[in-house]
């Protein structure tokens, strides 16, 4: 006879919607990280090959540090977030809200001064750095306002608060 195990979201109270938007958000840092890696050593012309035309090899070498411990620096704190998500604390989720309205924001402001041109003749790198994260990043936040979503939140934020869950 076969025995039905547990899946980790049953046993642990967290819906699957949770899960997939921490695998999601996971995702937008993990494209981040490799889509910097590319444009500063891979695609040509690199990222790199500008700074060193702009501030010589020892200046291109520390953009180049600054600019990788920065992008080091978000994505592990956007990891951080996201395993808070998933632990389900509700101002965790707010940040990642925050962040999205920040990133709209900026998006909305290039393509204010770029205009429909910023969208014709994107190289697949260009989709890479720029379309998917955000499509990645939507799903998280569509996945984290589910219903399902939502009970996980409130239910544990009211154990944290010492209040039994609904």
């Amino acid at each position: 006879m076969r025995t039905q195990t547990r899946t980790a979201p049953e046993a642990t109270g967290r819906p699957r919607t949770v899960d997939a938007a921490f695998l999601l958000l996971l995702a937008v840092f993990a494209l981040d990280a490799v889509t910097w890696v590319l444009g500063v050593f891979v695609i040509a012309p690199t990222g790199l090959d500008s700074m060193r035309e702009a501030s010589g090899e020892a200046g291109a070498l520390r953009q180049a540090a600054v600019s990788g411990a920065f992008t080091l620096a978000t994505t592990a704190l956007g990891v951080l977030v996201a395993v808070l998500v998933r632990q389900g604390h509700g101002w965790a989720r707010l940040v990642v809200v925050a962040a999205a309205a920040l990133v709209a924001a900026l998006d909305v402001l290039t393509f204010s001064m770029d205009g429909p041109a910023a969208f014709t003749g994107l190289s697949a790198y260009e989709l890479l750095r720029d379309l998917v994260p955000v499509l990645l990043g939507v799903g998280a936040l569509v996945c984290l306002f589910l219903p399902a979503s939502n009970a996980y939140f409130a239910d544990r934020g009211r154990a944290r608060r010492g209040r039994p869950p609904a």
